[in-house]
């Protein structure tokens, strides 16, 4: 966590051992991974629903691949019948190997390669087999996708074949990135409402980086689920309140401050709650966060001087992509509130703990009929 000192910042900071480098990516602020349908489908030049025909893989591990176009999807000019050649690099333990099946229906991304076309894998990573080269459409694919299919469509129908298929839900959201619908947060609740205890982690993390109340709401139930580990991605959640939760919604702050202060609840998530309050610091959060000011949990404590200093100080809403740069400090702009002895208590000092929550305990007493409360 960040701490400040008088307003000067200092930075005071699967599946087995795989996991932890999972859920550091997963709530990585950057979307832009390999397997991301947005992101593939604006690199390609042509998106298709194909089957694989024919293919081999040479000794170096490039794939020759003969694709029958079924339907051009909602990027390029490839019809129906169309027959292409395409090449893509494979990575890993069967890349040495002449590969035959039954000709595999899926989504495919081709870029422009000459006069053939390359494959953008759908899936990154050191490993690439022949299978990650495209997503497996949901159902047949074709009864659902076709050239007027809209992007949503592709991401969902993408995403729901991997649910189908067992994938493990890091990879759905890989798929999904950073793309928000009404479509992709209906897959999400669903993630969210299963009960296995991976899915319910990153359909609950998903959701809570797209600023979803609704999520909040679930979290108490799912608390002792989260505590077990929820298949290893359990502390992604609150890393998710923590980091990208930023919706200023009235609703939202009052379902932040019902996790932070709910003393059954774990540290995590009560931590989480607070951290996000104190770094949107709206209005509404104020009566929230002085309450935090009494608190046992010094850390609560101190996200409770954080925001209310940010408040007062006129500080702006810290956004995730603001955390290198700490653009949300350079432009705080004078409020009604500011004054040099706030200036003197903006941030927090730890080694100063007891006088920054004896300022700001004064401090709200003395507005606290500024700040009426249904």
């Amino acid at each position: 966590m960040t701490t400040y000192t008088q307003g000067t910042p200092r930075a005071a900071c699967r599946w087995s051992s795989r996991l932890g480098l999972l859920a550091l990516t997963l709530l990585s602020a950057s979307s832009g991974k390999a397997g991301s349908v947005s992101d593939l489908g604006a690199a390609a030049d042509e998106v298709v629903l194909a089957r694989a025909i024919e293919w081999s893989v040479e000794s170096g591990g490039e794939a020759r691949i003969v694709l029958q176009v079924d339907k051009g999807l909602f990027k390029g000019d490839l019809d129906a019948g169309t027959t292409v050649s395409a090449v893509a690099d494979l990575r890993g333990p069967t890349a040495s190997k002449r590969v035959r099946s039954a000709s595999p229906l899926g989504i495919w991304f081709l870029r422009r390669d000459g006069e053939s076309w390359r494959v953008l894998p759908a899936r990154g990573g050191r490993q690439i087999e022949f299978d990650e080269l495209y997503y497996k459409p949901e159902g047949s694919g074709s009864e659902t996708l076709g050239r007027a299919s809209s992007e949503e469509d592709i991401v969902v129908s993408a995403a729901r074949g991997l649910l189908a298929s067992d994938s493990h839900p890091w990879f759905i959201r890989e798929a999904i990135g950073s793309y928000d619908s009404p479509g992709v947060r209906e897959l999400l609740r669903g993630m969210s409402r299963d009960t296995d205890p991976a899915r319910i982690g990153v359909g609950l993390s998903e959701l809570l980086k797209r600023g979803d109340v609704a999520a909040l709401g679930q979290l108490p139930q799912y608390d002792v689920i989260l505590r077990s580990g929820a298949g290893g991605l359990g502390p992604v959640v609150p890393e998710a309140i923590r980091s990208f939760f930023r919706n200023t919604d009235p609703d939202a702050i009052a379902a932040l401050a019902e996790i932070a202060k709910d003393k059954a609840l774990s540290d995590g998530l009560r931590h989480a709650a607070a951290h996000s309050l104190a770094w949107m610091h709206t209005r509404e959060s104020v009566p929230h966060l002085a309450a935090l000011l009494d608190d046992e949990s010094p850390e609560l404590k101190q996200s409770a001087v954080i925001g209310l200093s940010f408040f007062a100080n006129g500080v702006g809403v810290q956004l995730p992509e603001d955390g290198p740069s700490m653009r949300y400090l350079n432009e705080a702009k004078p409020s009604e509130f500011s004054s040099s002895e706030t200036a003197k208590y903006l941030g927090f000092d730890e080694e100063r703990s007891d006088e920054f929550v004896a300022f700001w305990r004064d401090w709200w007493n003395q507005h606290r009929l500024d700040f009426p409360t249904n």
